[in-house]
């Protein structure tokens, strides 16, 4: 799933996804891998498959232990962020609807906005109606009048602003300690590498469906 963020420790979905500064931790979505030889790990490679690193991988030098590595920060990146979602009682996907919201401008009708989290978060008619009903009924989002066009539109409550903003600064004082180790050179081409790997997964996704 998936990437908007200073918001998120996995923002696959704030779109241009999601997203991608030094002060962003994402949830790199459809990649997988696992530490210690589980699934997706080079060790569990089935038989006969080159393991990263290994002659005759095909592919460039090191791409071999790119799916693994990516998954691996994948599962560490998004444990971090149910952490933090733990502390407000916020569902995962209620999360990634804040952060789409947060991204589209003007604000959406309530159609679009389901058309929107439907192709964001890869779920089907009856579940991304169900999320936003979700998110009304806890009176994170409501409906508003466009005083332009009358028309209906999404945004947020004062409550979920105020469940947004805690969010933020929790994630961002996160962020500080997690990149804390690292030259800020290295976050800045490591973010640049991972945004341009996101939208070339997008691309050939596309091609695939």
């Amino acid at each position: 799933m998936t990437n908007t963020t200073n918001d998120a420790v996995a923002d696959p979905a704030s779109s241009t996804p999601a997203s991608g500064t030094a002060s962003e931790v994402g949830a790199v979505s459809a990649t997988s891998g696992a530490p210690g030889g589980g699934p997706g790990s080079a060790a569990s490679a089935a038989p006969g498959t080159p393991a990263a690193g290994a002659p005759g991988a095909p592919g460039a030098p090191g791409a071999a232990g790119l799916p693994p590595a990516l998954g691996t920060a994948e599962r560490a990146m998004t444990r971090l962020l149910l952490d933090v979602l733990a502390e407000t009682g916020t569902p995962e996907l209620t999360w990634y609807a804040f952060q789409r919201l947060s991204v589209l401008h003007p604000a959406p009708t309530p159609d679009a906005f389901r058309r929107d989290l439907g192709d964001e978060l890869e779920l089907d008619d009856a579940s991304a109606t169900a999320l936003l009903d979700q998110s009304v009924a806890a009176r994170l989002m409501h409906q508003v009048t466009d005083p332009n066009s009358g028309e209906a539109r999404m945004a947020l409550t004062a409550e979920g602003e105020n469940v947004r903003a805690r969010i933020r600064r929790s994630v961002a004082r996160l962020v500080v300690e997690l990149v804390e180790p690292f030259d800020p050179k290295d976050i800045e081409i490591t973010t640049r590498t991972l945004t341009g790997l996101t939208e070339r997964a997008r691309e050939l996704h596309r091609r695939a469906r």
